[in-house]
């Protein structure tokens, strides 16, 4: 059984908030479990691209585009 994901610390709307940095490393991990994260991070991340890009010119949006792929980045730069 694999431990619960990480939640992702911010997202670009509330970025603006003065928190103090979290440490999210991990050392408590197997390979089996870190290859596992990392299937399902690089699916994740894969939809919020795939949906970005197959989207008609009228139906894009900042909530729909640019905070969609920032928000996944501050998802896979927050779990290395």
């Amino acid at each position: 059984h694999l431990p619960p994901a990480a939640p992702v610390l911010c997202n670009v709307v509330d970025s603006q908030s003065h928190r103090p940095p979290v440490n999210r490393l991990r050392w408590d991990l197997t390979a089996e479990q870190i290859e596992s994260m990392t299937v399902e991070l690089l699916d994740r991340t894969k939809q919020v691209y795939d949906r970005v890009g197959s989207q008609e010119q009228g139906e894009v949006s900042y909530e729909n585009t640019l905070k969609a792929l920032a928000d996944v980045e501050v998802e896979y730069t927050g779990t290395q």
